[in-house]
């Protein structure tokens, strides 16, 4: 009679027998294969990221069109950086003013060779440097606008995401912009 050790012995040998080793390699193969996939595909999502260069700085205040309200324009530079191994193309890019507790919308001043749309190469970095302009109430200090004040910027790609990122306009340059 055998001993229960021996017969718990047998089962793995019986297995090792009875195992097809080119399927084993097959689907071991087939594994390999997909999770490298899988992180290339992760690699190929566009992910812009937004990184700011240094503080935004504001300049005088210019008239308005609209009355009760003079043009605050801040001046700096973003890098855009594409992560991904696939070119990424950026079609909109909106700007926001966090002033007096609620969002105020603004425009890009910009040179018109500087113009959207802003296409980032795969694992390479844009360097764009523009100006921020938004109305405030007329009577606005320069203290007030050298205050540090929150920029929304808003980009939309051509595949149709948006991103979003909150920048202080006088925060230290070596800290990214944050996705909203």
């Amino acid at each position: 009679m055998p001993s229960p050790v021996a017969s718990l012995l047998a089962v793995p040998a019986d297995v090792v027998n009875n195992l097809n080793l080119p399927m084993v390699l097959s689907v071991a193969s087939s594994c390999v294969t997909g999770y490298f996939w899988l992180v290339k595909m992760r690699r190929e999502r566009a992910g812009l990221q937004l990184y700011r260069a240094a503080g935004f700085r504001p300049d005088r205040l210019q008239c308005s069109d609209l009355p009760g309200m003079e043009k605050a324009v801040w001046y700096g530079e973003v890098f855009l950086a594409n992560p991904s191994t696939l070119p990424a193309a950026v079609v909109r890019f909106g700007v926001h003013l966090f002033w007096k507790g609620r969002w105020r919308d603004g425009n890009l001043v910009m040179e018109k060779k500087d113009g959207l749309p802003w296409t980032v190469e795969p694992l390479r970095v844009l360097a764009r440097g523009f100006g921020c302009a938004f109305h405030v109430e007329q009577g606005t200090t320069r203290e007030q606008l050298l205050q540090p004040h929150r920029l929304r910027f808003t980009l939309v790609t051509v595949d149709g995401r948006t991103r979003r990122y909150d920048v202080e306009t006088s925060a230290p340059a070596s800290a990214p912009a944050l996705a909203a």
